[in-house]
């Protein structure tokens, strides 16, 4: 079994859709989400996003050729105030080069982004659902 710790950005939502107000922001935060508002992990415990009894979370990691056909336990966490906090774990994991979705899953994820607003980053901002 691998073991991986993944460190999360703060979410206010407790990762079913993005927080708000995290646009341009410089401090904790990755590139992706300092230009888009949001990040891909912001949907990784929403339950009604599952496809065929699976979830698929985001994680940026992609195993060796040889571990990826392993299982593996994730463990996610923050980092707050001067402290680590657990916020979820992927027991018996599995790689999937891409996961599969749906119009639903698209729909739903395009109205989570729009009630970001103006923390919506520029490239989306003029985007239609």
């Amino acid at each position: 079994m691998n073991y991986i710790f993944q460190r999360l950005v703060k979410n206010d939502f407790q990762w079913l859709r993005p927080s708000p107000g995290r646009l341009g922001k410089k401090r904790g935060e990755g590139t992706f989400v300092q230009e888009n508002g949001f990040g891909y992990e912001d949907w990784n415990f929403n339950e009604e996003l599952i496809i065929d009894n699976n979830i698929y979370g985001y994680l940026p990691y992609t195993p060796t050729e040889e571990k990826r056909k392993e299982k593996y336990n994730i463990i996610f966490g923050i980092y707050n105030n001067s402290k680590w906090y657990l916020v979820g774990i992927y027991k018996d994991a599995e790689y999937v080069e891409k996961s599969p979705t749906s119009a639903y899953i698209f729909e739903r994820k395009a109205n989570d982004l729009t009630l970001l607003g103006s923390s919506l980053g520029k490239k989306l901002k003029s985007k239609k659902i």
